[in-house]
């Protein structure tokens, strides 16, 4: 044992330190705008964890041993840390907002900003997780939730830390019994409950305490012997950089997985400062320089990455990416030197932490204030314009309509229809789909009025009626699709109507995969239900990021009322889908089912109808595709003749 750390010797200086953190923000930064090359660049934010229960287990066990330790004070110095930066981004974001955002986008930023402001946005983001969540890229804010469960953790840690330490207990252990616990729920869950396990704080917290328990260690122990010195940073960093290169977004995480990235950052943290790998490889200047800039950086790159995906609405260019990344490094190195150096170096005093205190607090209350008037939606000169655009319908309002929870099942782990889905008039039709058949249901309803026959209902999200579903979103479309199939056994239905939305990011495939598995269904329904006339639904017309947003677009460049029949998007998307429609038809014709053709619906050349008319429920959808009620009425009445022949 040397080099062991005496109670009252100041805290050292660690520039290997610094270059692990910019191996974990340019890691994160590279995930998000170049994702094929660091396909696992999101485990950055798990060694950020290692690194942040490292370095503040340290000073707080230094505090305690020399009797320096308030609770008062370690707040302050996170105040002094953390509100400068966050401060900047908050208004930096709600300035881009204002001038970017269409007000009911504007007004979720300003939910963002509450939840930023007051550190809850992990738990904010997990209560808006699930199949009609926002894409991530439309959230400026979101990478605030790590800050907020770093901030969480640091509401406890110093009051148990402080508790342990007045009982004389054993510090080490009582992290490490507190990080297995926090480890094993992760695991249990990962499996479970994706948003529960990316977000929870409880199922976080082992990654921050596994810094903790090395800092311990190796001030009580001091420094490693010298050849298992020099290994623990190789093995660390090999560790880190098979997360950042093998890893990828739809794997269980964090769960055990997090156990790679996090064990290889704790090894580097645990190995002498004066090793190879941490003196030249990290501890290098270009590194470290970064390193020391890594929290500004981590604040900048996503809302710049962010107002850009929304401004190009998806379409940004890898030059305008790289771009993107030299703006935040820029901007970092600008709120280091301008705003958090100086605001370091002043001496410590009650008045700025008070300052730093009321403005990010009030930033909050204002954000608070924004999501309450939606955004300020009566100023805006589009929408009042358009009576569609103002009240859209919510995603719960429209769950109602399609019967979620009886006969559409959108929870991702449920598996049971409620009986009435099922009625006994004859004829029948059964529906089968994902949401986007469930959308047809409205529709099918009025179409009872006119004609007499037993409709049953069988959706569920994100699960087309293929088998082996490549959903990512529930693990259950094959459990359904036997019991879709053993229903229809029993029901022996006149007409089988099959719908989905048949390319969506949920579960990518090829046109030639798909049709593949259609073919499939096709034979199993024919050995279910062999006198049952199947009727395949073709692809709906997508409309990105979402149609609301499209025609506030088109009212804001023209100045005036867009028609009723907008412009397709001129992309691989919508060819594909055009493809994707001539190939279900081939396919129909050679299996000699029914083919019906939302293209030929909706669609006229390239132009593609966008609403019934003028009116509040004119609008076709709320979002990118799922179909409103009155837009499945039309649908529905338009092709009456087709179902029933």
């Amino acid at each position: 044992m040397k080099n062991k750390s005496t109670q009252n010797e100041p805290l050292e200086y660690r520039q290997d330190i610094d270059g692990l953190r910019a191996v974990a923000v340019l890691s994160v930064l590279f995930f998000h705008l170049f994702p094929a090359y660091l396909p696992g660049g999101f485990v950055g934010v798990d060694v950020f964890f290692a690194i942040s229960g490292f370095l503040i287990s340290r000073i707080l066990w230094q505090d305690l041993e020399s009797n320096r330790f308030t609770l008062r004070g370690f707040y302050a110095r996170r105040v002094r840390r953390i509100f400068p930066a966050l401060a900047v981004t908050l208004i930096s974001s709600g300035i881009l907002g204002w001038c970017l955002l269409y007000s009911d986008e504007f007004g979720r930023l300003g939910k963002h900003i509450a939840a930023g402001a007051f550190f809850t946005s992990n738990f904010v983001l997990w209560g808006e997780g699930g199949y009609f969540d926002t894409a991530a890229e439309l959230k400026p804010l979101l990478h605030l939730w790590s800050l907020s469960i770093e901030e969480q953790f640091y509401l406890a840690w110093p009051l148990l830390l402080w508790i342990v330490w007045r009982l004389r207990g054993n510090v080490a252990r009582v992290s490490s019994c507190v990080a297995l616990l926090s480890l094993a729920l992760s695991i249990y869950i990962a499996n479970a409950d994706y948003n529960g396990g990316f977000y929870n704080p409880l199922v976080r917290a082992w990654e921050l305490l596994f810094g903790a328990f090395v800092s311990f260690r190796t001030m009580k122990l001091g420094d490693l012997p010298r050849r298992v010195g020099a290994l623990f940073p190789f093995v660390g960093v090999l560790l880190i950089a098979f997360s950042v290169l093998f890893f990828n977004s739809d794997l269980p995480f964090p769960g055990w997985l997090a156990l790679v990235p996090t064990s290889g950052a704790v090894l580097v943290l645990a190995a002498n400062p004066k090793s190879f790998v941490n003196r030249v490889l990290l501890g290098n200047r270009l590194l470290a320089g970064i390193g020391k800039v890594s929290y500004p950086l981590y604040l900048w790159h996503w809302p710049l990455w962010s107002f850009s995906y929304i401004y190009f609405h998806g379409e940004v260019s890898p030059s305008f990416r790289w771009v993107i990344a030299l703006a935040s490094v820029a901007l970092s190195v600008v709120t280091y030197c301008v705003i958090e150096r100086p605001i370091r170096r002043r001496q410590a005093g009650w008045g700025l932490v008070t300052m730093l205190t009321t403005l990010v607090f009030s930033l909050g209350m204002f954000g608070l204030f924004v999501w309450r008037e939606d955004g300020f939606a009566r100023f805006s000169s589009v929408e009042a314009q358009a009576e569609y655009l103002t009240r859209l319908q919510t995603v719960p309002e429209w769950l109602v309509q399609v019967r979620s929870g009886k006969c559409h099942i959108q929870d991702e782990n449920a598996t049971m229809f409620a009986p009435e889905c099922i009625e006994q008039q004859r004829p029948s039709v059964v529906l089968w789909g994902d949401s986007h058949a469930s959308a047809l249901y409205p529709g099918l309803v009025d179409l009872q009025k006119r004609r007499r026959f037993g409709l049953i209902q069988l959706t569920r999200a994100a699960c087309p009626p293929v088998p082996n579903s490549l959903s990512n979103y529930t693990k259950l479309c094959d459990v359904t699709y036997s019991d879709v199939l053993t229903k229809i056994v029993q029901i022996q239905p006149e007409i089988v109507l099959v719908h989905a939305a048949w390319l969506h990011h949920h579960y990518e495939q090829s046109n030639a995969e798909l049709l593949s598995k259609l073919l499939h269904t096709v034979e199993q329904l024919r050995l279910a239900a062999p006198k049952a006339e199947i009727i395949l639904v073709g692809p709906m017309p997508r409309w990105r990021p979402s149609l609301p947003v499209v025609l506030k677009d088109f009212m804001s460049a023209h100045s005036g009322r867009p028609p009723l029949f907008l412009p397709r998007a001129d992309n691989a998307e919508s060819q594909r889908l055009l493809d994707l429609d001539r190939g279900m038809r081939a396919f129909s014709r050679e299996q000699g089912i029914r083919y019906i053709s939302p293209e030929q619906v909706f669609c006229e050349k390239r132009e593609c109808r966008t609403r019934l008319d003028d009116s509040k429920d004119g609008l076709f959808s709320a979002d990118e595709g799922h179909l409103s009620a009155t837009a499945s009425r039309f649908f529905i009445n338009h092709v009456e003749l087709d179902i029933f022949r």
